[in-house]
């Protein structure tokens, strides 16, 4: 395609771009284009919510606009770095004007609750077991440690600040990514890529919601970093990747399946003197992570595998439950147990074990996730929108395999439709998730006005549970929280 041709149709699609999304920008606008659809195809939608999903893609559409139009002015060898730092700045504008110093869910009882009941107590010894104490099969010991430290320096707990902190989390999984990539051809294309697919609000339960945003991010941090570690000669990173092992056992349960796969890796280079190492710590520290453990009993039988299975798929497919329609990822999640089943059958672990660890993580915590969260048969829970993090992360790393193992010339033909796929889904996440950001930060600041005005308080569960209110007026007596 000659050059002039290039620069007219993307003058046509920047002309097409601030056409739409000029108007849509506007949420009066986005709301009035919803009730006509209503009335047009005698349709119910919720004209506020999805009238925040059509400004949202106005916005966005305005920004790629602005953004194709900036790239003319910057070097042709810096133009990816440009788009990947451009879409990472949006991200985080949005991240600062949707997160909350509020708390949502489970942060009412694991966060704010936990520090009444550890500033009430004035006994050693019960504030050392509040500290080291189930959250369900978890010790969340790391984000209490990282509460208390916040408390010490500031004397309040802030949320906004620890959100705003986690999401620092994903640029460094990003480069860490870029780390990863066995070729320097198109490495910065397939980030951009990475980036345009995992930057957004498709999984905003682990982004604004502090407990998930906070553990999955670090998980998946802790384990890229203890598998780099392990492919150090140096002593002193085998230890430091035992340290991160052990760092993410106490940021949630899941934090022993980093100590599994990366005795996995082990295990593969036939390091066998560390994995002893590795062995004995991990038996030492077990003995008393799992005293009190609470044990979830369930039948062993041929119908709990199939379960298991999938409720596997539908939470790595998490990411593409559009309308909470469960066949769609079910069938992305197969496609990737069937992909690392390939990768296996390769012996891709020997090439690039960081990216099939991570892949070997998630799936191993889509399994653990079945037994832990599923009651019966319901695989509702399986496309959680918190577990659209973990299904990001897996088809991030699937994506940097495929490209690993096809010749050069597939991966240039590759490149565009996987450009063209990932800002589509990206633009998509707009208009179908991102609503929920707008819409639950107007409960949440409602409900906090109508405790400062000693107003009576209706809960709105999940995001409001039950005796929230009263939890929120104790932090305030406490004085270690302030809701802005």
């Amino acid at each position: 395609m000659k050059a002039s041709e290039i620069y007219k149709y993307r003058n046509l699609f920047l002309l097409a771009g601030i056409l739409t999304g000029i108007p849509l920008s506007f949420l009066i606008i986005s709301q009035n284009f919803v009730s006509a659809l209503n009335i047009f195809f005698n349709i119910h939608l919720n004209v506020e919510f999805w009238g925040f999903g059509l400004q949202h893609f106005g916005i966005e559409i305005l920004f790629l606009c602005g953004v194709l139009l900036g790239a003319t002015f910057i070097p042709l060898e810096k133009k990816f770095l440009f788009f990947i730092l451009s879409v990472i700045f949006l991200f985080f504008v949005f991240l600062l004007r949707y997160s909350v110093n509020i708390p949502i869910t489970d942060d009412y009882f694991e966060i704010l609750s936990f520090s009444n009941s550890f500033y009430n107590s004035i006994s050693p010894d019960e504030k050392i077991s509040m500290f080291f104490s189930f959250n369900n099969e978890n010790r969340i010991v790391v984000l209490r440690l990282i509460i208390l430290i916040l408390q010490e320096i500031s004397g309040v707990i802030n949320f906004k600040i620890l959100i705003v902190f986690s999401g620092l989390g994903l640029p460094l999984i990003l480069f860490l990514f870029n780390k990863t990539i066995c070729f320097e051809i198109l490495r910065l294309e397939i980030i951009l890529i990475l980036s345009i697919f995992v930057f957004h609000f498709g999984f905003y339960d682990s982004v604004l919601w502090l407990i998930p945003a906070m553990h999955y991010k670090i998980l998946i941090l802790c384990l890229m970093f203890a598998l780099f570690s392990l492919n150090m000669k140096s002593p002193y990173f085998q230890i430091l990747a035992l340290f991160f092992a052990v760092f993410s056992v106490f940021t949630c349960g899941n934090g022993w399946l980093v100590f599994y796969v990366a005795m996995a890796n082990l295990v593969v280079k036939r390091n066998w003197k560390p994995l002893i190492l590795w062995v004995v710590v991990g038996i030492g520290l077990a003995i008393p992570y799992f005293q009190g453990f609470p044990m979830v009993h369930k039948e062993i039988s041929f119908q709990l595998f199939v379960n298991s299975f999938l409720f596997s798929c539908c939470f790595l497919g998490s990411a593409f439950q559009f309308m909470y329609w469960l066949p769609i990822p079910f069938c992305f999640g197969l496609i990737i147990w069937l992909f690392f089943g390939f990768l296996t059958f390769k012996k891709y672990y020997k090439k690039n074990f960081p990216i099939y660890g991570l892949m070997l993580f998630v799936l191993l915590s889509s399994l653990t996730a079945s037994h832990f969260r599923t009651i019966g048969d319901d695989l509702s829970v399986a496309i959680s929108n918190r577990y659209g993090f973990f299904s990001l992360m897996v088809f991030s790393a699937s994506l940097i395999a495929l490209f690993e193992i096809i010749k050069e010339e597939s991966r240039k033909k590759l490149i565009l439709p996987a450009l063209i796929l990932s800002i589509a889904y990206h633009l998509l996440t707009g208009v179908f998730f991102f609503p929920e950001v707008p819409v639950r930060k107007q409960k949440l600041e409602s409900f906090i006005r109508d405790i400062k005005n000693n107003n009576l308080v209706i809960p709105s569960p999940p995001a409001i549970p039950t005796g929230a209110d009263n939890i929120v007026r104790e932090a305030i007596r406490n004085k270690i929280y302030y809701p802005d």
